[in-house]
């Protein structure tokens, strides 16, 4: 899987097609996780826990943190407490 970053968004590409977006807003820590979406033709397969594992890989890389105000990434981050070394306290 392919991520373009464009302003304020992490794209998902699978052979060019665009299967997910992250959208987000830039903080003085990193990011707040304002949406997740799934292209509705790819639903079903654990695409958005991949594009959020994604994510939480480019934090690290970046010696970020995040927030979310998405409702399926609060619940990610609820049931994935492993990944929970991003999150902004």
């Amino acid at each position: 899987m392919n991520i373009n970053e464009t302003k304020n968004t992490y794209e998902f590409l699978k052979d060019e097609v665009v299967v997910g977006r992250i959208l987000y807003q830039p903080m003085s820590y990193g990011i707040e996780i304002t949406q997740v979406w799934t292209n509705p033709d790819f639903r079903g397969q654990g695409l958005a826990s991949q594009f959020m594992l994604e994510i939480t890989d480019i934090l690290r890389d970046r010696n970020q943190k995040c927030t979310a105000t998405c409702s399926y990434a609060i619940q990610w981050f609820e049931k994935h407490s492993e990944q929970g070394d991003v999150l902004f306290q």
